[in-house]
């Protein structure tokens, strides 16, 4: 217990602090207990000891993991402490079974009250209950500039430098900078799965006005310095005004290369 306090829930304890109203079951095991079932964990650390007062959601059909479970019934899940759950095709034989398994007593009357208490307290909080004209968006905070600034020092202050041969980086603004890489110049690389589409696979650069593709960063800092940047796509030839020989130490190359994979969530990529 004590290496999964300390080690593995150590994040908890900040993330809770400063107002996480939701926290997700995961489909991990803890001492041969599947998450979704497991009342020690969701209810008497989370909820009691903790203090966490928001709700707990399960993950895609997590619940038919708990012994005894299907994906359309999961008296179990509820009653350990699971609020709202994740039933993407079975819901109608869900919500049916768990009518059944309320009047019958085997989900606890109690359980259902804690849950749907949590669940509204949260929507309080977002003041989805507030008056506001959803049909009448303020348009001005999409693509706001303090919202892109931020971003743009969250992901500044998230990247991890694994390698820096030669003192490579940070890049000189002057040099002559070589892009390599179909990834570097691929919003549907660079935004991945959970966006506009589940997969992430049909993400177009006009779904992201104002956005900034990893080529067009490097090209809008090289060129500001008096520098210059090619494009070489995966499998075209280096040209020959970029090769070793055409590189003078008063005007160095840098080469940077943007390894990206399509982009990709969950099951889908498994292979047996």
């Amino acid at each position: 217990m004590r290496t999964l306090r300390e080690r593995h829930g150590a994040g908890y304890f900040s993330t809770l602090a400063v107002g996480a109203q939701v926290v997700m079951a995961s489909y991990s095991t803890w001492r041969s207990y599947k998450m979704h079932g497991n009342k020690y964990l969701l209810t008497t650390i989370l909820k009691n000891r903790m203090g966490f007062d928001g709700f707990v959601v399960g993950d895609w059909n997590g619940h038919e993991q708990v012994p005894g479970c299907e994906a359309d019934s999961c008296a179990a899940a509820i009653n350990a402490g699971v609020d709202m759950i994740m039933v993407p095709e079975d819901w109608r034989a869900f919500l049916r079974n768990s009518l059944r398994q309320a009047r019958s007593g085997e989900i606890d009357e109690s359980r259902i009250n804690d849950a749907v208490t949590r669940i509204l307290r949260v929507k309080l909080r977002a003041g989805l209950f507030d008056e506001w004209d959803a049909g009448r968006p303020d348009m001005k905070w999409i693509g706001h500039p303090e919202h892109r600034a931020l971003a743009r020092q969250a992901a500044r202050e998230s990247l991890m430098l694994l390698k820096n041969e030669d003192e490579t980086l940070p890049l000189r603004r002057d040099a002559r900078v070589l892009v390599a890489g179909h990834a570097a110049d691929d919003f549907e690389v660079q935004t991945g799965g959970w966006t506009v589409t589940w997969q992430g696979r049909d993400n177009k650069r006009e779904h992201y006005q104002g956005a900034t593709s990893i080529l067009q960063g490097i090209r809008q800092a090289v060129e500001k310095g008096g520098g210059s940047e090619p494009l070489i796509r995966r499998h075209e030839p280096m040209p020959s005004s970029m090769s070793r020989s055409s590189c003078s130490a008063s005007f160095p190359t840098r080469k940077g290369k943007a390894i990206g994979r399509t982009s990709y969530t969950k099951s889908t990529t498994v292979s047996p």
